[in-house]
C-alpha cells in the first residue's frame, strides 16, 4: 500500500472514532437518545476500517498511530471547539502524545 494512502487510511479511521467521541459528548450534554444511532454507525465503520488497516499494515504501528491521533484530536476538539478547561499536566500529556505521533511516523 502506498504510504500516502496508508496515512490517509489512518486519518479516516481515526476520524470515525473522533466523530464517535464528539457525538457522545454532545449526547452527554443534551441527553438526546437518538444521538446513539450515529455513534453506533461511526463505531462500526471505524472498526471495519481499523480491521482493514491492520490487514494492510501491522497492529503495533496502526494501533499506536490511531490511538495517539485519537487522543490528540479528541483533546484538541475538546479544548478549541467545546471549550473544555485543561490543566498544566494535561497540556504536557498532550504535547507528549503529539511527540509520540511524530516519532511513530
Amino acid at each position: 500500500m502506498n504510504i500516502f494512502y496508508q496515512f490517509l487510511f489512518i486519518f479516516v479511521t481515526t476520524g470515525f472514532f473522533v466523530a464517535c467521541n464528539v457525538i457522545t459528548a454532545q449526547w452527554a450534554k443534551t441527553g438526546q437518545n437518538l444521538l446513539w444511532i450515529p455513534v453506533f454507525v461511526c463505531a462500526m465503520i471505524g472498526y471495519i476500517l481499523f480491521g482493514l488497516l491492520i490487514k494492510q499494515t501491522n497492529l503495533a504501528v496502526s494501533s499506536g498511530l490511531v490511538d495517539a491521533l485519537l487522543v490528540v484530536l479528541s483533546i484538541s476538539i475538546g479544548i478549541f471547539i467545546l471549550k473544555d478547561a485543561v490543566n498544566t499536566q494535561q497540556i504536557v500529556g498532550l504535547v507528549l502524545a503529539c511527540l509520540a505521533v511524530i516519532l511513530m511516523i
